[in-house]
């Protein structure tokens, strides 16, 4: 059984790990980096402010069923202070502590979790599907002078459909409005109305008037809806169809996407449901309510195909998922050969490997026994974006190495090294902690240089034997290896995706990069500037070109 541990300085708690993959967090189709990923989320010691938010927002929900959800890779935006992820193990005490307070949920509790996740998709230009938040993609401006006129049309038809949907009474004098301009051209110039209350948010396009998008911070009635008053399934069929007529379209198939629901729930805040549902002519619409008597609604989206509504993006420039639309810039294509001029010879190869093992430790060799000498493998990049590399394989150890800038890609070991580290007599309450450090730090410095290496952080400690350290590398780049009972059992490389903290564009993405002279800020159409994003080995794995508009980004992680 994999458990999570969030350690703080006085308590800690264990959450199974299926347990936080089945509330739709994993952000990789990758079981095992899936579940690295979010114990890395749960027990780093020293994280970016986000994950506090997450935490208290698990506080809340951690003891409900949550519904089956068609998950995809996002991230929580990083435009301000407000939006960075960390944990310290402090926001619950206890499991059972978690499960009591979710049962004692209050409104003013719900409703607080409701207005953080509508702060988090008022974000980009047009609001998103609540918790649904993604890079924004395009390169969107301002328009300071928009038509007065065309201005209170739209404001007029934005509230002509906001208005009935949620039930309000706002009117024009009662909003703000921008007008958003995308410069690609591949999205639609957008009204975005917000009400000065801070209640109510939304979009048109600006040229149709055409509804994207609106949320309330609506409050649900106390009474649970009929359907769930005795224990049965929320009904949600009512209020699609009023919506869907309010939409002008007719309601096709109803997709459960996700919710929640507490065991035993007393008050309509207590159940919540999103639903993807057909709306005719090719439409799609993503409705969130409450599973209140009212059925209350707080998020409405329409989108333009089911592409987009899978993927919960207005603009087919923005699909991701769609394998005929998004396509790899530059496919992997790796070929046995022999290295060329540049490239790390054979026996710098096997170099490195007898460099790891002595300075690592190796565990599994009898008395009076030397190690045989390893098969080394070279492959050769065909695709013009990526480096040569060495596969080295030997006594149960499998080394990836890049052939010219040395770079480890992966290392397998499965606990066959790290004697000499000075680990394995570590108890687990200290693990991660200043001798982890340590060893982490002279084990990378002996295989990379001291200044190679310009600091090593805790990122997880979990299911009573094992922990994952950082380093974080001066070339930018970062690894991951995970210890068991202080032995190492892999290592797995990354990249960060903000152009800004590479030491050079790559020659495949000059094309597409950009220098701002006043600044030297970097910046590749797609990407984000945000220097806590990663993808792993590869950079060139996570690039894919939008076949319909020839748009690249960053796949995200």
């Amino acid at each position: 059984m994999l458990w999570i541990v969030l350690k703080g300085r006085e308590k800690s708690m264990q959450i199974k790990t299926d347990k936080i993959l089945t509330l739709g967090m994993a952000l990789t189709t990758d079981k095992k980096a899936m579940e690295r990923r979010v114990r890395g989320v749960f027990a780093r010691k020293t994280s970016a402010k986000s994950v506090i938010a997450l935490s208290l927002v698990l506080a809340l929900v951690l003891g409900f069923a949550a519904f089956t959800t068609a998950c995809q890779p996002g991230q929580p935006v990083v435009s301000d202070s407000n939006a960075q992820l960390a944990s310290g193990g402090n926001a619950v005490a206890s499991e059972s502590n978690a499960e009591a307070a979710v049962y004692q949920l209050t409104k003013q509790q719900a409703m607080e979790r409701l207005k953080q996740t509508l702060e988090r998709a008022r974000k980009f230009p047009v609001p998103r599907m609540e918790d649904i938040v993604f890079t924004e993609r395009g390169t969107w401006e301002i328009l300071t002078s928009p038509d007065d006129a065309e201005r209170l049309k739209a404001a007029d038809r934005f509230l002509e459909t906001a208005n009935a949907i949620f039930s309000t009474k706002y009117t024009a004098s009662d909003l703000t409005a921008t007008y958003y301009t995308d410069k690609t051209g591949h999205r639609a110039d957008v009204w975005r109305f917000d009400s000065k209350d801070g209640v109510l948010s939304g979009a048109l396009e600006a040229k149709s008037l055409a509804f994207l998008s609106a949320d309330c911070l609506n409050e649900p009635a106390d009474a649970l809806h009929a359907s769930v008053a005795n224990g049965g399934k929320l009904d949600v069929s009512e209020a699609v169809e009023r919506i869907a007529t309010l939409l002008g379209g007719t309601v096709g198939e109803i997709d459960g996407r996700s919710g929640y629901s507490s065991k035993e729930p007393t008050n309509g805040w207590m159940v919540k449901r999103d639903v993807l549902v057909s709306l005719g002519e090719g439409r799609y619409g993503m409705i969130c309510m409450f599973g209140d008597e009212k059925l209350t609604p707080t998020t409405v989206c329409v989108y333009p195909d089911e592409d987009c509504g899978n993927e919960n993006v207005f603009w087919r420039a923005d699909l991701e998922q769609v394998e005929n639309v998004a396509k790899l810039l530059y496919p992997q294509d790796f070929r046995t050969g022999e290295p060329g001029t540049g490239d790390m010879a054979r026996a710098d190869a096997i170099e490195f490997y007898n460099k790891l093992v002595d300075a690592a430790g190796y565990s599994g060799l009898a008395a009076n026994k030397t190690l045989a000498e390893p098969e080394a493998t070279f492959y050769v990049d065909h695709s013009g974006a990526r480096e040569n590399y060495w596969h080295v394989e030997g006594n149960g150890i499998v080394l990836e190495l890049t052939s010219k800038t040395g770079r480890m890609l992966s290392l397998i070991a499965d606990g066959m090294l790290g004697s000499k580290l000075g680990l394995d007599d570590i108890t687990y309450e200290k693990m991660g902690e200043k001798e982890y450090e340590d060893a982490t730090m002279a084990l990378f410095a002996a295989l990379f240089g001291k200044d190679a290496v310009k600091a090593v952080d805790v990122n997880a400690v979990y299911d009573e034997h094992y922990c994952t350290m950082d380093p974080k590398m001066a070339d930018g780049s970062e690894y991951e290896i995970q210890y068991r009972d202080g032995m190492i059992v892999d290592v797995a490389s990354f990249f960060k995706t903000d152009p800004n903290t590479w030491t050079s564009v790559p020659d495949w993405l000059k094309e597409y990069a950009t220098v701002d002279a006043a600044t030297g800020k970097v910046s590749i159409e797609g990407f984000p500037n945000d220097a806590g994003k990663i993808v792993p080995n590869w950079l060139a794995d996570w690039v894919y070109k939008n076949s319909e508009t020839g748009e690249i980004f960053a796949m995200e992680w």
